[in-house]
């Protein structure tokens, strides 16, 4: 084998190692919730439902993936694009928040916040004017289940 396929395998596993150390081993989670307030262009009125959905992301630099719907609207994170934050927290083994301060000038996709433990996201698209903010169910109810009978 060749010193420089020794050399991209070695760095390869070196960024490897990093990386598992860096990105905790967390399990996505999911919460409802409702949205209480959207701009008029979206078509949301208040109550509408939604999910959020914080996971973990494989790509270097960004810890986690975010999509976020309501009222079957992909406002952050449509599937198989986007959705990568590079501002993920995690506390006590479980995803806490994340967060793209990033306007869509800057990288293409809308503003986002999602606060698990105060129980609040939003979404902003400055360049569009949408925007819309939820008030995440609490973690009870999100983890209650129907019995059957």
């Amino acid at each position: 084998m060749s010193k420089s396929l020794v050399a991209i395998a070695a760095l390869s596993a070196l960024i490897g190692a990093v990386w598992s150390q860096r990105v905790p081993r967390v399990q996505a989670v999911m919460r409802g919730g409702s949205v209480v307030h959207a701009s008029a262009i979206l078509s949301l009125t208040p109550g509408a439902r939604c999910s959020v959905q914080i996971a973990p992301s494989s790509k270097l630099n960004y810890p986690c993936r975010v999509r976020v719907a309501c009222g079957g609207l992909t406002l952050y994170g449509p599937p198989n694009l986007g959705g990568y934050s590079d501002v993920c927290t995690v506390h006590q083994g479980q995803w806490e928040s994340a967060a793209d301060p990033q306007p869509p000038s800057r990288d293409g996709d809308p503003r986002m916040h999602v606060d698990l433990r105060r129980g609040v996201a939003w979404v902003q698209d400055t360049h569009g004017g949408a925007s819309v903010e939820i008030a995440l169910d609490t973690l009870q109810a999100a983890n209650s289940q129907p019995r059957s009978r």
